[in-house]
């Protein structure tokens, strides 16, 4: 589970990473946002809270200052903030 969750947070990254370039966050927020919501790992994880999490990343990229560079750090900084928001471990075995 933790691979297919580094995985899924690694694809995510090159996505938002790989769209920079010259456009602005809220545009890099959006095709993140999109990866999110498409991506069948990702529904298996977080189950019916999936759009809650997909929009989590989506307001976190859109409220980084423009001035701000947006690293693959950063992306993976707030990816694991929204995890860590929406995922409950299970520890009762």
């Amino acid at each position: 589970m933790k691979k297919t969750v580094l995985f899924t947070v690694g694809l995510i990254c090159s996505i938002a990473i790989s769209s920079c370039g010259t456009k602005s966050n809220t545009d890099i927020a959006n095709k993140h946002k999109t990866a999110c919501l498409e991506d069948e790992i990702i529904h298996a994880i977080y189950g019916d809270k999936t759009d809650e999490y997909c929009n989590c990343i989506f307001e976190k990229i859109s409220n980084i200052s423009e001035k701000e560079t947006l690293t693959e750090e950063k992306i993976k900084e707030i990816t694991q903030t929204c995890a860590d928001k929406y995922t409950s471990l299970d520890t009762d075995f």
